[in-house]
C-alpha cells in the first residue's frame, strides 16, 4: 500500500468511527489528570505572574511620576536662573546706586590730595588723620556698612576707634564752617554718584 493511500485510509476510518471505537475500548486520549503537587505548583505560578503584573504597573506609576518629577525640577531650575540673574542685576545696581567705603575713600583722596595707602595707612599727620575722620563721618551716614567694616576698609581699625572719628566730626560741624561747607561739598558729590538722599 502506497504512503497516499494509507492516508486515505486513516482518514476514512476516522470519518466513519474509528476514532468511537478507541473511546468504546476504554482508551482516554485526553489529558491525564493533575496531580495536587502540580496543581499546587500551577497556583504559585498564577499567583506570582499576579504579583508580576501588578509590580509591572507600580512601575509604569512610578515611571510617569519620575517624569513629573523631572519636569518639576526643570521648571524649578529655570526660576532659581532667572532669579539668580535678577539678583546678580540687582546687586549690580546697589553698587551702582549706593555709597561704599570704597567709594568715600577715592572721592575724599581726590578732594584732599591724599593717596588711599596713606589714608588706610598708620600715620598721624593731621590733613590725614582729618581726611580719615571725614570718611568715618560720611560712610557712618550714607553707607550700609557697619563699623567693623568701615574700620576694615580704613587699614584694620577698630570699631571703637570709627565712632570716636565720626562723633567728632559730627560735633565740630558747625552750619557755615570750613568745616560743614567741605563736608556739604562732599555730600552734594555723593548725591550725585549715587542714590543717596542728602540734607540740604
Amino acid at each position: 500500500m502506497s504512503l497516499e493511500a494509507h492516508y486515505a485510509e486513516v482518514r476514512n476510518d476516522l470519518r466513519t468511527g474509528y476514532g468511537r471505537g478507541i473511546k468504546d475500548k476504554g482508551i482516554d486520549l485526553r489529558r491525564p489528570p493533575e496531580s495536587d503537587e502540580i496543581k499546587a505548583l500551577r497556583g504559585r505560578i498564577n499567583g506570582l505572574q499576579s504579583v508580576i503584573d501588578d509590580q509591572n504597573v507600580a512601575i509604569v506609576k512610578l515611571k510617569r511620576e519620575v517624569s513629573a518629577l523631572i519636569a518639576s525640577i526643570a521648571g524649578i531650575k529655570d526660576i532659581l536662573v532667572d532669579y539668580g540673574e535678577k539678583l546678580d542685576k540687582d546687586c549690580e545696581e546697589i553698587k551702582t546706586r549706593y555709597a561704599t567705603v570704597n567709594k568715600l575713600l577715592r572721592m575724599v583722596s581726590a578732594g584732599e590730595g591724599i593717596e588711599i595707602p596713606q589714608l588706610t595707612g598708620g600715620r598721624r599727620n593731621k590733613h590725614i588723620v582729618n581726611a580719615r575722620h571725614i570718611i568715618c563721618y560720611l560712610a557712618s551716614r550714607y553707607t550700609t556698612a557697619s563699623l567693623a567694616v568701615i574700620g576694615r576698609s580704613l587699614g584694620g581699625r577698630d570699631h571703637s576707634t570709627i565712632l570716636y572719628a565720626a562723633s567728632k566730626v559730627g560735633k565740630k560741624r558747625i552750619p557755615g564752617s570750613r568745616l560743614d561747607e567741605k563736608l556739604k561739598a562732599y555730600e552734594n558729590q555723593l548725591a550725585r554718584l549715587t542714590a543717596v538722599a542728602v540734607p540740604d
